[in-house]
């Protein structure tokens, strides 16, 4: 992500890789261009362990849901969150003339409750696919 090259040129093919401090980063090149660069995350598959912080001014990756229902490690946190830190953020410092701003949301991959509140009250939302019919087969 922000290198321009497709995963088997980056060399991250799925989640939980490394990026190679070799990929020249979009965020690189515009910090040294005079902007302010920062990026809010709504998951941890794109944490600065990985690399993906690399060059943000601000790299936002405060999780408010680290375990779900089923007890496995979630590290997200909610579309709403997400935004909250973006607004708090700017009006903590301003918005500068030249800003990149990135906002991660992970809400899209699955539904869930539409707030921090009934979020941490209810955490039986993981995302379970409904089986497919795929009709009757003959041969």
């Amino acid at each position: 992500m922000f290198t321009g090259k497709y995963p088997q040129n980056h060399g991250i093919p799925r989640n939980g890789f490394v990026l190679n401090p070799e990929n020249v980063m979009l965020t690189q090149i515009l910090k040294e261009a005079g902007f302010h660069t920062t990026g809010f995350l709504g998951s941890f598959a794109l944490d600065s362990r990985f690399g993906f912080g690399r060059a943000f001014d601000n790299f936002d990756e405060d999780f408010d849901l680290t375990m779900g229902s089923e007890g496995r490690e979630q590290n997200e946190r909610i579309g709403e969150s997400v935004t909250n830190s973006v607004i708090r953020h700017l009006d903590d410092t301003g918005v500068p003339e030249n800003l990149f701003l990135f906002a991660h949301y992970f809400d899209p991959r699955c539904p869930r409750p539409t707030s921090t509140s009934s979020r941490r009250s209810r955490t039986s939302w993981v995302f379970r696919p409904r089986p497919v019919s795929t009709g009757s087969r003959t041969t």
